[in-house]
């Protein structure tokens, strides 16, 4: 599929998962698809972050990933084998009735041409008792001619993995990516995946990033996921969970800063099918100048899923009365047996705070940065890999008020 086939079909797409995109910026933006990016200066990038990671103990291995295949002589992976599968082209005959999340899955496989398969193998060595702990992170750089990658990541019983995913993007002014990514939790493991990005100034302002998650858990099962959002042109991510064993968790976080005429799309999916089990939600963005966030959360509750827990928050502060914060908040309960709230709020710093912090000699730029950090804390409470993340979005709020 070229990319301005994609475009087309993307710009005509009026259903209800898409009334608030505007993909006006999109449908005018132009793509070179024949040009490769010069991965030398990327590299270099890489090998910085790799080092830093070790310094600071952040994580075990790291697996780089280069236009869909891994690079072996920048990856260092232990008990992570590496498979791939290729994907059958398929056509479809009917193209009128295509929605744009069909469009993204048939894009995907076509400009991939494979799925990325990662095992975390469970040690011969170890007792049915022991855990097999394993912190992975997955450094994914696409160049312009071949911007999409389709990951599976299989976790075992009894495994206990924290897998970052991070996006490093090419120098051009323009471009698209559109990846997928699958987790699949075997009973009683526990999983938790960060999503972070990599983007220069040079990039941020028109730049357009498709992300699909998909996440399978199995029985006594633990997920947590944090999404950390930054300015692009135009960014969706759509995240489902599936519950498809009993007693088992899912947390899901967010936190976004946006500036500009960014826009960013979250579509949250939790399907509970099975009983007793819980789900949350806690997605927070910051909004400046025209920048544009729409949240869509949607909990399913099947009619077997009695004993379901589930919560559902987006905050969002507003700086700018030409910001938009769109929430959608939704839930389709059928039993009875469950508890299930939902929330949003768009406001701005509440000014009594502010007042307060003020008159105890503290200048007004510091005090809103002391009522942000406390906004923002709570999403970093299960991470503290992030530190370094939770830092950086602290320093560019004091640059930006």
């Amino acid at each position: 599929m070229k990319v301005i086939d994609f475009q087309e079909k993307i710009y005509n797409d009026k259903t209800d998962m898409w009334r608030f995109a505007n993909f006006s910026k999109l449908k005018k933006a132009t793509f070179s698809e024949e040009a490769e990016t010069e991965l030398c200066d990327i590299e270099s990038k890489i090998e910085a972050i790799i080092e830093d990671d070790k310094s600071s103990d952040r994580f075990d291995d790291c697996v780089v990933i280069i236009d869909g295949q891994v690079d072996n002589s920048l990856s260092g992976v232990q008990n992570v084998s590496v498979d791939y599968s290729q994907f059958e082209t398929s056509k479809n005959d009917d193209e009128s009735v295509e929605t744009s999340d069909s469009v993204l899955d048939s894009s995907n496989r076509e400009w991939s041409g494979s799925q990325l398969i990662l095992n975390l193998d469970v040690d011969s060595e170890s007792s049915a008792e022991t855990r097999v702990q394993k912190r992975v992170k997955l450094i994914i750089v696409s160049s312009e001619k071949n911007n999409s990658v389709n990951i599976l990541i299989n976790c075992p019983e009894k495994s206990e993995s924290s897998w970052t995913v991070l996006e490093v993007f090419p120098e051009s002014s323009s471009f698209i990516q559109n990846h997928q990514l699958t987790v699949n939790q075997s009973d009683s493991s526990k999983v938790s995946v960060v999503y972070l990005k990599s983007l220069n100034e040079s990039t941020s302002s028109d730049s357009y990033h498709f992300l699909k998650s998909l996440v399978n858990l199995g029985k006594d099962c633990e997920l947590k996921t944090l999404d950390c959002m930054e300015n692009s042109s135009f960014t969706r991510h759509k995240l489902t969970v599936n519950f498809e064993g009993e007693d088992s968790t899912a947390d899901l976080f967010g936190l976004g800063l946006f500036k500009d005429e960014t826009a960013q799309h979250t579509h949250i999916e939790i399907n509970h099918k099975v009983k007793n089990c819980t789900s949350s939600q806690l997605y927070k963005h910051m909004l400046f100048n025209r920048a544009y966030v729409e949240f869509s959360g949607l909990v399913s509750v099947s009619v077997g899923a009695s004993g379901t827990l589930s919560n559902q928050s987006n905050p969002n502060l507003v700086f700018s009365d030409d910001a938009r914060a769109y929430s959608r908040p939704q839930l389709n309960i059928l039993n009875d047996d469950v508890q299930c709230n939902h929330g949003a709020t768009v406001g701005q710093i509440d000014e009594l705070s502010l007042f307060y912090l003020k008159s105890r000699g503290i200048s007004e730029k510091e005090a809103k940065v002391v009522l942000l950090k406390g906004f923002i804390e709570d999403v970093f409470n299960d991470f503290p890999e992030c530190e370094q993340e939770k830092r950086s979005y602290l320093e560019e709020l004091r640059n930006i008020l």
